[in-house]
């Protein structure tokens, strides 16, 4: 769908929405009023949450009513009013006012909003009889607001309890054209609303603003803060990909004769030719149990119901039974943010209303719940229990079950694992529903509690047959103090980011020999922080199918900020079966990655690769490089690693480049010290500035050393700068490996855009972090061949295909034996790029212009130019070329 004016609407309805109800917040705390004072009770509500926490207050109401608005906007474009009438909108194009607010003015109130009214109020707003500065804005504002009291049988967490104080703070102003109704009639037309789709878009359009202003702190994410920064709405492809390579699979597991197969255009089929032998299966679809453990607006969950409604249609239930069977039995969504589980809520029940005019007449609850903190007063528990004569079950294990939702469960959602089983859980709400209900409402509000935490460890603790979801994304640098404890105490393998905790939690919440689905940030695949969650899915699971997006999956993500990649896992394992992956990195939309998967999924097109998990095992580290042909895996496997030749090392980190680096040219030669033989000599030196390998641009066998550091008397000043930066202790956290400064060495560019260039560095060079370097007594030219071929290449592909390459990864690089004769060839690469290097001013051993030289001299200037081209595309095709290539 097209989504260009729902962000700017989202965003200016956000604004406007903060500042209507924080008027609005002001003026019922200040105001008195007859109908104020009636409603006290809500009054002193939003006086105490107005105290605890204003800002949060405002931000909670606001998303309420944006949400309730584009819900009844949604119904209004469907035409599924119980009560026949637009509620947002006008009846038609040619008229102005909401069709309800029409015709209320002609003395018609629907039937099902009637109980919800004050018609002789209403009719005496619009006669005059009572005084208003806006009659007609009153009205309608009583109007929406009973349209929501209405909803709330049938979403009550959407739309709340009767004369909740959330009502007190909607906007009185919602006809004009600068009320925060406004744009929902303008700007969303019935055809945006043809899928229920918009509302996921509209929630992420919503949220982008906070989003993008908590992100720019760069500093910790706070707790309140996450489901805004973490949400982000997943294109449809690759929702489909996920549920028809999930939820498909199992079914076609389950009835290989099925039609559905047809109706999937982005199922893979396996490349063996069969599933796995103990593959799950199901009887029936009632049997199906598919949960979404992080939500958001429902995506995932709405095209799985889409999909259930076929296999229910094939198996011939009758089509008016299937969505309440679907709600029911199947479909599952845990979510830490009410606003979107309010929206999964609500879309769940339009797929159903879809299918079934009955639906909304059967107030079916979806079974998508907000994840929320339950905490218990001092005592409150032991009351309610002496009160229940319940004391007997409640052992300390129960205890600490029910007190494990006390607080954080906003914060750690699904990753939260609970302490009972399923079973025991069963039996104690059984035991629950069949004691005597409580008199005392403090108790009866207090068992409420109970049975919530009691739910929400139920739904945590249930296996499932399927699980798919795009999980939150929260590297270790955003988190909280809280979440970063938690993950280090659960999640020790994943704990870098959440969405690779997601992987983990979703493996656990899968049955055995079923199916979980994710798509999620590419970084899990190749970074040597997550090697064991590799080894953990490479061994114990099973990666049936994976599109690797790469950048740009998203096209409200541009650049390369997010990678992606999103697969489908079998839990069990499955070592010599094949998976089938797709390379889909160089689409630069989400339209073309699409086509390429049609594509590369119909036919490969060099864009689908089948390999087994036991071959990509043999590559050091265990990295998802699912592309890597026998030849290159049998290299890794047969050879051994350049760390056995050679030393790598991380360099130095200052913490404040601009005290103590320089450009050569920056300095005074005098205090310059070149071609330092060692540590000691370098002791000895007057000088202060020497020179500092920091990496830069792609160059290989000699070049870009233009970088200083100031290492007057052994780095005392660097040194002394560290130690008191960390408060004490040693200054070799940042400054390491210093036996090795001033050696010869090859060093490389750690972080550059294009592949690995590796460069020789005479005698005189400490080392950076950005220039990495190795060292070995002999052979330092073959392993600098070795590492500037098109093989190395290839290794460091697998080993790091990110714009990274860290020490670890290219100490990895498998080492071939080469010819000592070759060494000869290295050297005079060597020569020929240091030539090259030192023709220019930028070098600090430049001597002259070349075209002043005798070989290159021609008579005129245009002669010597073309010397000089003819010299330059020698040297580049001797130098850049692979040295194991043919010229």
């Amino acid at each position: 769908m097209d989504t260009s004016s729902l962000k700017p609407f989202a965003q200016q309805a956000r604004r406007d929405l903060l500042e209507a109800v924080e008027r609005k917040l002001d003026y019922v705390l200040t105001a008195d009023t007859p109908d104020l004072r009636a409603a006290s009770a809500q009054v002193e509500r939003l006086r105490a949450q107005s105290v605890q926490n204003r800002s949060q207050l405002i931000e909670r109401v606001a998303y309420t009513w944006f949400n309730r608005l584009a819900a009844l906007r949604f119904l209004d474009a469907r035409g599924w009013h119980p009560f026949r009438v637009r509620i947002v909108t006008p009846a038609s194009a040619s008229e102005t006012q909401p069709e309800i607010l029409r015709l209320v003015r002609t003395e018609v109130i629907p039937d099902q909003l009637r109980p919800y009214t004050d018609p002789a109020r209403l009719g005496d707003l619009l006669d005059g009889r009572l005084p208003s500065s806006d009659p007609q804005g009153e009205v309608y504002r009583h109007l929406v607001l009973a349209a929501c009291r209405y909803y709330h049988a049938l979403l009550p967490l959407l739309f709340e309890r009767l004369d909740d104080e959330t009502e007190l703070l909607l906007p009185d102003d919602l006809l004009t054209d600068h009320s925060v109704a406004h744009g929902f009639r303008s700007e969303i037309t019935d055809e945006d609303c043809a899928e229920v789709e918009i509302l996921g878009w509209l929630y992420q359009f919503y949220i982008s603003e906070k989003k993008d202003q908590v992100m720019a702190r760069k500093t910790a994410v706070p707790s309140e803060d996450i489901p805004a920064v973490t949400q982000l709405f997943t294109p449809h492809w690759i929702v489909r990909y996920l549920v028809e390579n999930s939820l498909g699979r199992l079914w076609l597991r389950s009835r290989p004769r099925s039609s559905l197969r047809a109706s999937m255009p982005y199922y893979v089929e396996d490349p063996d030719g069969q599933a796995p032998a103990d593959s799950l299966t199901v009887e029936r679809p009632e049997d199906i149990r598919l949960l979404d453990p992080a939500c958001g607006s429902g995506h995932m969950l709405t095209y799985a119901f889409d999909l259930l409604y076929q296999i229910y249609e094939e198996e011939g239930y009758a089509p008016a039974d299937i969505p309440t069977k679907i709600l029911t039995h199947n479909l599952y969504g845990l979510e830490i943010c009410p606003r979107a589980t309010q929206l999964a809520q609500f879309a769940l029940l339009a797929k159903a209303r879809e299918k079934s005019r009955n639906a909304f007449r059967g107030a079916i609850q979806p079974q998508v719940v907000c994840l929320e903190d339950v905490p218990f007063e001092a005592e409150e528990l032991k009351a309610w229990l002496s009160s229940s004569g319940l004391t007997r079950l409640f052992t300390a294990k129960v205890l600490q079950q029910v007190y494990q939702f006390r607080e954080n469960t906003s914060t750690f959602g699904s990753l939260v694992q609970p302490i009972l089983t399923e079973p025991e859980i069963i039996q104690l709400k059984t035991e629950i529903a069949n004691a005597p209900a409580p008199a005392d409402l403090l108790l009866a509000e207090t068992q409420r509690k109970v049975l919530l935490a009691l739910t929400q460890a139920e739904m945590l603790t249930q296996r499932y047959h399927v699980v798919v979801t795009n999980p939150p994304y929260l590297g270790g640098g955003a988190m909280n103090d809280c979440v970063r404890r938690f993950s280090s105490e659960r999640f020790p393998d994943s704990k870098s980011d959440l969405f690779a905790m997601f992987i983990e939690r979703c493996a656990t919440l899968a049955r055995d020999n079923a199916y979980f689905a994710l798509i999620t940030m590419q970084n899990w695949m190749f970074l040597s922080s997550y090697e064991a969650l590799r080894r953990q899915l490479l061994s114990s699971k099973f990666i049936v199918t994976m599109a690797h997006l790469g950048p740009r999956a998203f096209d409200t993500i541009g650049g390369e900020v997010v990678q992606a990649t999103a697969f489908v896992a079998f839990k069990g394992s499955l070592r010599n079966g094949r998976g089938r992956y797709f390379r889909l990195v160089d689409g630069d939309s989400e339209a073309a990655k699409e086509g390429l998967f049609r594509l590369a999924n119909a036919s490969g097109g060099g864009l689908r690769f089948d390999i087994a998990a036991r071959d990509m095992d043999k590559i050091p580290g265990s990295p998802v490089a699912y592309w890597c042909g026998p030849a290159l895996v049998a290299a890794f496997e047969g050879f051994p690693p350049l760390a056995s030749a050679a030393v790598v090392r991380k360099g130095l980190v200052t913490l404040d480049d601009a005290s103590f680096v320089r450009l050569w040219f920056e300095v005074g030669w005098s205090s310059t010290e070149f071609g330092v033989a060692g540590r000691n000599m370098s002791r000895e030196s007057p000088g202060k500035w020497f020179p500092l390998n920091k990496g830069g641009g792609n160059r290989r066998w000699f070049g870009l050393n233009e970088t200083l550091i100031n290492w007057k008397d052994d780095g005392k000043e660097l040194k002394s700068f560290i130690v008191a930066r960390y408060g004490g202790g040693s200054y070799t956290k940042e400054i390491r490996s210093e036996e090795y400064y001033f050696k010869p060495n090859i060093t490389w560019s750690s972080v550059t855009t294009g592949p690995a260039s590796f460069r020789h560095t005479p005698p005189g060079f400490l080392f950076s972090s950005g220039g990495s370097s190795m060292f070995c007594e002999e052979n330092l030219e073959l392993i600098l061949l070795v590492l500037n071929s098109v093989v190395a290449r290839a290794c460091l592909g697998a080993l790091a295909p990110t714009m990274n390459y860290v020490p670890g990864d290219v100490a990895k690089i498998p080492l071939a034996h080469v010819a000592k004769g070759t060494s000869a060839l290295a050297r005079s690469l060597t020569s020929l790029a240091r030539t090259d290097w030192n023709n220019f001013e930028t070098s600090w051993d430049f001597q002259d212009l070349p075209l002043l030289r005798p070989e290159l001299k021609g008579p005129t200037l245009e002669a010597s130019w073309q010397k000089w081209e003819r010299y330059l595309r020698d040297c580049q095709c001797r130098c850049v070329v692979d040295p194991f290539l043919p010229v």
